[in-house]
């Protein structure tokens, strides 16, 4: 595990417990920005939406951190498995998801890393592979070699599947709590667009800029944040 790996484990190890208390607002927009289109994310979603959960979606949320994504998908898919770098952040996952009334079977999570140069063997087994949607929420920041990250991601979707990464623009070091922790300062549609094009990830590629800002309080510093979300399917 490199220096930056373990520093990043570290951190949310220690945030983990308060993590949603204290950015429970900029969760809450994310939350939003992910609802507002369904069927940008992908065709499935919204006709689950629209028709109660009638086609399987099997999803897996990788950087899971203690749920955000899973908590706002998990009324359109039939499945959920999660990851975290965090063992801290998977116990909190684990613990909302069953006040939350879902058992494994449909939202569940583990320790595991998929983007260091070893990738997890205990995610080698089938059941982590051949999903229909691939998340990544904040994260993709996090990889050293971010191209090697999602081209991992990708070959866990079946064909047409869809990965989508939400992450900040620019600007990510200074605005840190913990700069240490942060391999990538941002990323602009272009890179993107190469990234999900290198991992054969371009079919439908698409990269949108929440216009309103996640703002946050960093050592008593106010800071808005501008962030993406990009899709794009296996192609």
């Amino acid at each position: 595990m490199s220096e930056l790996t373990t520093r990043t484990r570290e951190y949310y190890d220690r945030v983990a417990p308060t993590y949603s208390e204290k950015f429970h607002e900029p969760l809450g927009h994310i939350a939003s920005a992910l609802k507002a289109d369904l069927g940008w994310v992908g065709p499935k979603l919204s006709e689950n939406a629209a028709h109660a959960g009638r086609q399987s979606i099997k999803m897996f949320d990788y950087a899971c951190g203690d749920g955000a994504i899973s908590k706002t998908l998990r009324p359109y898919v039939s499945k959920i498995l999660a990851v975290d770098l965090s063992d801290s952040m998977v116990a909190e996952y684990n613990k909302a998801a069953q006040a939350a009334g879902y058992g494994p079977e449909k939202m569940t999570a583990q320790q595991g890393d998929l983007f260091s140069d070893e990738a997890s063997q205990s995610l080698s087994d089938p059941e982590y592979f051949n999903f229909d949607l691939v998340t990544v929420g904040f994260g993709l920041h996090h990889a050293e070699t971010p191209v090697q990250a999602v081209q991992r991601l990708a070959e866990r979707l079946k064909k047409g599947g869809v990965c989508l990464i939400l992450d900040f623009a620019s600007g990510l070091r200074e605005s840190s709590s913990d700069p240490s922790t942060i391999a990538v300062d941002g990323f602009g549609r272009e890179e993107m667009k190469r990234i999900f094009e290198d991992a054969d990830l371009g079919g439908g590629f698409d990269y949108v800029i929440i216009e309103e800002p996640l703002i946050y309080d960093i050592r008593g510093t106010r800071r808005d944040m501008q962030f993406f979300m990009a899709r794009g399917e296996r192609i």
